[in-house]
């Protein structure tokens, strides 16, 4: 769980979040990537990946505590979790970086915003790592009670009507 090799930085982004996260330049001719750690975790989560293989074998690396997590802000607003927020922040590490293309990677929930930093920004990405979590395509919004019709026509009950 030690990322004291990496060079630990803070970014305001332009909403007002403060982000922590952890990097490492890549060699000459070689990728780099962005890890998006899943819950409860902390980009810490990487430190083995990271400290064993990634920076070893020359690979740029930025391993962010997402929003919510670690040394990152809190913001109570859900909202501010949406997933086109969450992208546009990485997106500004990434320009602060100065990193064109990255090799997306995320684990659990961290892999929806790996997904969804290629939707919002596929020049941005080069490739696409998911652990723990498939491919998922964006979906339109949810409506609560589409679903729960559709599932009472087919199952003979609301899906989701406890809620």
């Amino acid at each position: 769980m030690d990322l004291s090799k990496l060079n630990k930085k803070t970014l305001e982004v332009s909403r007002g979040f403060t982000y922590t996260y952890y990097t490492s330049p890549a060699a000459a001719g070689k990728p780099a990537l962005i890890l998006f750690h899943g819950w409860p975790d902390t980009a810490k989560l990487w430190a083995g990946l990271i400290n064993n293989y990634i920076v070893p074998n020359g690979y740029g690396v930025v391993a962010l505590d997402c929003l919510g997590y670690g040394g990152t802000s809190k913001p109570t607003d859900l909202e501010a979790y949406a997933w086109q927020h969450m992208t546009a922040d990485a997106v500004e590490i990434l320009d602060a970086e100065q990193l064109d293309t990255v090799i997306s990677v995320g684990h659990d929930w961290g892999s929806v915003i790996c997904q969804r930093l290629y939707n919002f920004y596929p020049s941005r990405v080069s490739g696409l790592v998911m652990v723990n979590v498939a491919y998922v395509p964006p979906l339109g919004r949810f409506d609560l009670d589409t679903v729960n019709k559709a599932t009472k026509e087919k199952y003979g009950h609301g899906s989701y009507e406890y809620w």
